[in-house]
């Protein structure tokens, strides 16, 4: 091997090490590519492959406390990333939170959240409805007291 290929090669496993560090930094990030598809990021899901056993996708509808559990995902090494559409998965509602939890071979934990606009709007009028009958009631009776 001559003295370029050399360098080359410790310059680009030095550069994929710093790539990876500051990737690793961002943890587990959660995104919509469309309506109802989504994308997880994790710079450990390179060492640690994503399966069912430690990859959880929880999904709560608006008002529900009941979960239900992404268990059909497709997972790109290449990209570091896991795609799932939620109806492949039997969910057919767009107000959603997704909760993730990623567990690596170190047993370190990541974790990501997700909320749609309409979940969040949902949120929003239910805060500000509770807000208007709380000015409403101090209005009539004074100042809370703690």
């Amino acid at each position: 091997m001559n003295k370029e290929i050399a360098d080359y090669l410790l310059i680009s496993r030095g550069f994929e090490k710093e790539l990876y560090e500051y990737n690793i930094q961002l943890g587990l990030q959660v995104t919509e590519i469309s309506k109802g598809y989504y994308r997880i990021s994790c710079a450990e899901f390179r060492y640690s492959p994503p399966t069912t056993a430690n990859l959880t996708i929880n999904v709560y509808q608006w008002g529900s406390a009941q979960e239900k559990v992404i268990s059909k995902f497709y997972h790109t090494p290449a990209a570091k990333e896991v795609t799932f559409y939620l109806n492949e998965n039997r969910i057919n509602v767009d107000d959603v939170r997704l909760v993730v939890r990623f567990t690596d071979k170190e047993g370190e934990t990541f974790k990501g959240y997700y909320e749609t606009k309409q979940f969040k709007d949902r949120t929003s009028e239910l805060f500000e409805k509770n807000k208007a009958v709380i000015e409403k009631w101090v209005a009539e009776n004074g100042e809370l007291i703690d």
